[in-house]
């Protein structure tokens, strides 16, 4: 499921939104997408919300975060974070003007 897609984005130059909310993707899935984010320069909104990518998944978003500068909307409610997940991503984002982010 998301490893799949997660590899499709990696060499992904069309598609500039992706839903996969109420996916249950889980931490796996999540540091997947994570991975591709890296490398993605098309991207520009994506909807996790409601997948239960736990801190570990949050984190790995945020780190991915860091060094995307294409993605401007992010929608990553309802996913059992925790505190450090939260802060993880948006201290990854505090700095970019205009990014829309829905924690």
């Amino acid at each position: 499921g998301a490893i799949a897609i997660a590899e499709a984005l990696k060499v992904n130059a069309v598609v500039t939104t992706l839903r996969l909310n109420d996916n249950n993707i889980g931490p796996e899935g999540a540091i997947a997408i994570a991975e591709a984010l890296k490398v993605n320069a098309v991207l520009t909104e994506l909807n996790l919300r409601l997948n239960s990518i736990g801190p570990e998944g949050a984190i790995a978003i945020a780190e991915a975060l860091k060094v995307n500068a294409v993605l401007t909307k992010l929608d990553i409610r309802i996913n059992r974070m925790g505190d450090a997940g939260k802060k993880a991503v948006r201290d990854a984002v505090m700095d970019r003007s205009g990014f829309e982010l829905k924690l």
